[in-house]
């Protein structure tokens, strides 16, 4: 007897074999947010307002826990950074500060996503 179940992944298709290596951060808040949206929010202000010299190209970002990046970020020669931000303002906030939150970009051990790796990946799965 066979019944059906919805599975749901974290997981995107990829049209397009990308061009350059990718490096995965973890992504971390303090305060914690539990709201997906609200760390998107996050996010997107703290590359494209608050630091945006750091991040261009833009990272990939999942809404959780997890961004890529299309090259290593330049973090000052660090693995990992933090960024404290508060969506009203247009520079770093002061850590503590009313409606501050801190983002901790670390980089992870994982291999880069290296361009022929996924051409084969994609070629080998085209196959079977």
């Amino acid at each position: 007897m066979s019944s059906k179940i919805k599975i749901t992944t974290n997981a995107f298709a990829i049209t397009k074999v990308p061009t350059r290596e990718y490096f995965m951060y973890d992504v971390v808040f303090n305060p914690p947010v539990d709201q997906r949206n609200k760390k998107i929010q996050l996010v997107h202000h703290l590359q494209n307002v608050v630091a945006p010299q750091i991040f261009n190209p833009r990272l990939v970002y999942d809404g959780q826990a997890i961004a890529y990046s299309p090259g290593q970020l330049n973090l000052g020669g660090n693995s990992g950074a933090t960024f404290t931000i508060n969506l009203g303002r247009t520079t770093q906030a002061e850590p503590g500060s009313r409606g501050a939150y801190q983002i901790r970009l670390n980089l992870t051990n994982s291999a880069p996503i290296v361009p022929r790796f996924v051409f084969i990946m994609m070629t080998s799965l085209l196959s079977s």
